[in-house]
């Protein structure tokens, strides 16, 4: 059986690797053309050597426990977490990976300057892209917001404990640090906003949860 990929350290990931997928559009009833750009990482810069763009960031600390989403339009649940850009044990690590977020936001913005005209038949000024496009960066807290992934409802991550016990992600509480790990799966386009979220897939809290008061 083969090893479980690792994530890629954020700190050697190589944006030139990045291979950008077909343009998947959806229209809504309304008229609205929404698309989903899926992206691998490719270290051969080859499309048939590709991975998924799973990231293992330096410690953070978590901003909040594990918010609900409420979404007006779907009856599903969703959750998401913040992590501030900030920790005791490894502070400038931590400081060095918002840069990589940034930096990897910038890259979309540009990959949509680039191929808006193919994705939606227009083509967009990289100033009006700055303006449309949803950051994952909270620059009032300090944090990065990620998506929960889900699946019929039930929340689909492991949440661990220093000692490797898997914990409750209920039990989550702001000011934790954590070691988590972030996937990406492309650029988004929804109504006139564009994005890309980064999803929790894995939460490594540096306490004894299990025989904790």
């Amino acid at each position: 059986m083969a090893s479980e990929q690792q994530p890629i350290v954020h700190s050697q990931f190589d944006f030139d690797n990045i291979v950008v997928g077909e343009a998947k559009i959806t229209k809504t009833p309304y008229g609205t053309v929404n698309l989903f750009i899926p992206m691998k990482y490719s270290e051969t810069g080859s499309e048939d050597d590709t991975r998924d763009i799973e990231i293992q960031p330096p410690r953070l600390t978590l901003a909040n426990e594990l918010v609900e989403w409420a979404d007006k339009n779907s009856s599903k649940k969703s959750y998401y977490i913040d992590y501030t850009f900030t920790s005791e044990s490894k502070p400038n690590k931590s400081k060095n990976f918002r840069n990589f977020v940034e930096q990897y936001e910038n890259w979309c913005k540009n990959a949509i300057a680039d191929h808006s005209e193919e994705w939606i038949g227009e083509s967009l000024d990289r100033d009006l892209i700055d303006t449309v496009f949803s950051s994952c960066v909270r620059n009032n807290t300090n944090s990065l917001r990620t998506k929960v992934p889900m699946k019929f409802n039930q929340i689909k991550f492991d949440f661990v404990d220093v000692n490797d016990f898997y914990v409750n992600p209920s039990q989550m509480e702001s000011g934790m640090e954590v070691l988590p790990k972030f996937k990406t799966n492309g650029i988004w386009k929804f109504g006139d906003k564009w994005g890309s979220s980064w999803n929790t897939t894995f939460v490594k809290v540096f306490q004894d949860m299990k025989n904790s008061d």
